[in-house]
């Protein structure tokens, strides 16, 4: 390993910063600088090594048995009499493709910087998903969006929209009220009308293969036809893979695979309900009053909030007006004068 590092073929990433990229506090990884996951357990760093080896940089630290190195041959045997083929066919075989064994997708979650492992020892085998022909129930009319029903809190939610583009799964504020959702975690400082998020078990069942996961939402509060928008993380979380040829999403369960198909109706009036929100616009209150101070009517001028008395501005016996009463001597005095001085100006 130190000498692999000399070499400086591998690509060292930032340092954590004191921060914990995996779940075990006691294992050290000297490639990333950072406690939570052992050397040996990297899988980052068994990529990069991979990925040497296959370009032949790390020839001298791999022992290969016999077989490999005759197929190692024959591939390259194989790539000199493609290259000397004149019709521009290769006829050597194609070299496999390097399988991953894993992501690391590292993010600030806000508590704690979290990273996706997978170890490098012996993989887990499941179930194959496929799709047959005989998966597709009906036929599709102008490309429908995958809409399906689920089950949370004991209620059965229908209109939830798989997104396969959605970074966050959105529940809409209107269904969490109907669900009677009290505790929720205020994400204060949004520009969008977010109220918060809230984590609810989520089943996803069609028949007997019912499978529940923890689903983190984020509730916001906005008119919309569907009640849940399912995103990536779900779709992660559920191990499953959506066929928008056969409107049908299919995941592993214990078991072996589920199954969950779209309800072609259901969307057909979801997107009748959005035509009819994007007509709706918001209303405009306007107030109807009249301004005009020559208005005669005393229920439509503002009031004062002091006792009035009258005075006389002018020689004439009807030049009066009406000033308040909480003013000192002096200060009525100087007012009545500045009236009297200035009458020419006033009405």
């Amino acid at each position: 390993m130190r000498e692999i590092c000399h070499m400086r073929l591998l690509n060292f990433p930032q340092a954590a910063g004191g921060k914990q990229m995996g779940k075990n506090r006691r294992e050290w990884c000297d490639f990333h600088r950072a406690i939570g996951h052992s050397t040996e357990e990297c899988w980052t760093l068994g990529a990069q090594l991979e990925g040497l080896v296959q370009q032949g940089r790390l020839g001298q630290y791999v022992v290969r048995t016999g077989r490999e190195r005759t197929r190692a041959r024959v591939e390259a045997s194989g790539r000199e009499e493609g290259n000397r083929d004149n019709s521009g066919r290769s006829r050597s075989p194609r070299p496999a493709m390097a399988g991953y064994r894993g992501t690391i997708s590292t993010i600030s979650g806000g508590e704690e910087l979290r990273a996706n492992l997978t170890p490098l020892g012996e993989r887990r085998k499941g179930c194959a998903i496929t799709f047959q022909e005989k998966d597709r129930r009906y036929e599709a009319a102008g490309d429908e969006p995958m809409v399906i029903s689920v089950v949370a809190k004991d209620f059965k939610i229908e209109r939830v929209l798989i997104d396969q583009g959605s970074l966050a799964n959105i529940l809409y504020g209107s269904t969490y009220k109907r669900m009677g959702l009290s505790r929720l975690k205020e994400t204060p400082g949004e520009r969008v009308p977010i109220k918060g998020t809230v984590e609810l078990d989520t089943i996803f069942v069609e028949g007997g293969n019912a499978k529940m996961i923890p689903v983190l939402y984020t509730v916001i509060e906005v008119e919309a036809s569907y009640n849940i928008i399912m995103g990536r993380p779900t779709l992660n979380r559920l191990k499953a893979i959506v066929s928008t040829y056969h409107l049908c999403m299919k995941y592993l369960t214990g078991e072996g695979v589920g199954a969950v198909w779209a309800d072609s109706g259901m969307a057909k009036r979801c997107y009748e309900d959005s035509l009819r929100v994007g007509q709706r616009r918001s209303a405009i209150n306007t107030l109807s009053l009249e301004l005009d101070p020559r208005c005669h009517d005393e229920r439509e001028r503002p009031h004062p909030i002091e006792k009035l008395k009258e005075i006389q501005v002018g020689p004439w016996e009807n030049q009066k007006t009406k000033i308040g009463t909480i003013m000192t001597e002096e200060q009525e005095a100087e007012l009545i004068c500045c009236l009297q001085r200035n009458g020419d100006v006033f009405a």
